[in-house]
């Protein structure tokens, strides 16, 4: 099986885009593990780990871009990121 490059980086940004929205989850969590999901992504976002950097590499976005959108997602009323919105913003900041 052969994977595009562009392929592989859409994979990576929708992990991303994944992060925030379980990191905004809101409401009653149905299972406990669903809290734990919500806080392990809000870690990996705001903790800016290695681990962070390197999926942002994949993603073909620089981790500073995804900081930020982070910082401005989660202030907004928009709790429901996209991937769309995600490679507008990459777009934006170049």
């Amino acid at each position: 099986m052969h994977y595009e490059p562009l392929d592989m980086r859409r994979l990576w940004q929708s992990v991303i885009v994944q992060a925030m929205r379980d990191a905004l989850r809101s409401g009653r969590a149905r299972l406990e593990t669903d809290d734990l999901q919500k806080f392990a992504a809000r870690d990996w976002l705001e903790g800016r780990s290695n681990d962070f950097h390197h999926v942002c590499v994949l993603a073909g976005i620089e981790p500073e871009v995804v900081w930020d959108w982070w910082q401005d997602v989660k202030d907004s009323a928009d709790h429901y990121p996209t991937l769309t919105q995600l490679l507008n913003e990459t777009r934006r900041k170049r």
